[in-house]
């Protein structure tokens, strides 16, 4: 009984991953034909060329904030000056 159900779940996937397989093909078919598969690629690219730069900028800026952290020396409280005792007047 076990073994029916798993043949028949490895065939259902099977099933699934050709259907996939073949909407994929037709929206591929059907972009080139209307001629967005240039378009996505160059919008692809432009995406990816603005996510490059935004990275570079922020590790720029965590470089430059770990050296100002690193140069500044971390602050104390001045040390209290010591109370005198006044002196009596005999």
């Amino acid at each position: 009984m076990a073994k029916k159900r798993k043949t028949q779940i490895a065939k259902f996937i099977k099933e699934i991953e050709a259907t996939a397989k073949r909407l994929r093909a037709d929206v591929q078919k059907r972009a080139k034909a209307a001629g967005l598969d240039k378009k996505l690629h160059q919008a692809a690219a432009q995406l990816e060329k603005r996510a490059k730069t935004a990275a570079g900028h922020v590790r720029k800026h965590a470089a430059d904030l770990k050296k100002q952290l690193a140069k500044k020396k971390p602050t104390r409280k001045p040390a209290r000056k010591a109370r005198t005792r006044k002196k009596r007047k005999k």
